[in-house]
C-alpha cells in the first residue's frame, strides 16, 4: 500500500499546485476576457446554425470578464421589421430582443482548467498528453455545446417568447435532461475523459509501479 500512497500525495500535490495556479492566472480580468472571446466565436457561429429560428448573439459584459450575454429575438420577427423599415424608408432597425446571461468560469472554465491539469500530471510521454489534450478539449467542447443548445432551446421554446414550438413532452424532456446536467456531471464527464484518454492501453498496473 505504501508505493499507492505516496503516488496518490505525489500527484495530489502537484494537481493542487498546477490547479491553483491556473486558476489565479485565469481570473486575472486581460486572460478571462481572452479566454471568453475565444469561446464565444465558435460556439455563437455552432448556436446560429443549429437554432435557425432565432437570431442571436453572444456578447461580452461590460461589468465581468466572466459573464457571456446571450441576446436573442424571432428571426422571423427581425426580418419583418427590417422589412417594415425599408419600407418605412428608415434608416435604423430597432431590434426587439432578450437576454440570457451565463457564467463563463463556472460553467466551462473552471471544469476546463481542471482537465487540463489533470492532463499535464498524468504519468504519460508528453506525446500522449498532447493527443489526449486535443481530443479532450474537443470533446468537452461539443459536451458544453450540446448544453447551451438544450438550454437556449429550452428558452426559446418557453411560451412567453415562442420562437420554436416544442411539444409538452419535449420541452419537460429537455428540461429533465438540463436539470440532469446541473447535478454535478460536468466533473464527472471530465473524470471519464481523462480517465478513458490517459489509461486507454490498460496501463493502470505499469503507472502505479514505484519508481
Amino acid at each position: 500500500m505504501k508505493p499507492i500512497l505516496k503516488f496518490a500525495i505525489r500527484y495530489l500535490l502537484s494537481f493542487l499546485v498546477v490547479f491553483i495556479t491556473l486558476n489565479c492566472i485565469s481570473l486575472i480580468p486581460k486572460v478571462g476576457a481572452a479566454c471568453n472571446q475565444i469561446f464565444r466565436k465558435p460556439t455563437e457561429s455552432i448556436l446560429k446554425t443549429m437554432l435557425p429560428k432565432a437570431y442571436l448573439q453572444l456578447k461580452p459584459s461590460a461589468d465581468s470578464p466572466d459573464v457571456i450575454r446571450i441576446e436573442y429575438a424571432s428571426k422571423k420577427q427581425v426580418d419583418e421589421q427590417v422589412k417594415a423599415a425599408r419600407t418605412a424608408r428608415k434608416a435604423t432597425t430597432p431590434i426587439n430582443g432578450m437576454e440570457l446571461t451565463i457564467k463563463f468560469y463556472s460553467t466551462f472554465l473552471v471544469f476546463y482548467i481542471f482537465f487540463i491539469t489533470l492532463t499535464l500530471i498524468s504519468p504519460i510521454t508528453w506525446k500522449e498528453k498532447s493527443y489526449n489534450f486535443i481530443i479532450g478539449s474537443l470533446l468537452f467542447y461539443l459536451y458544453k455545446i450540446l448544453k447551451l443548445y438544450l438550454l437556449c432551446l429550452v428558452t426559446f421554446s418557453h411560451p412567453n417568447i415562442g420562437i420554436y414550438n416544442l411539444s409538452d413532452f419535449w420541452y419537460k424532456a429537455f428540461q429533465s435532461i438540463l436539470s440532469f446536467f446541473a447535478m454535478g456531471t460536468d466533473m464527472v464527464i471530465i473524470l471519464v475523459l481523462w480517465a478513458t484518454l490517459t489509461f486507454r492501453n490498460n496501463n493502470w498496473s505499469e503507472l502505479l509501479k514505484p519508481k
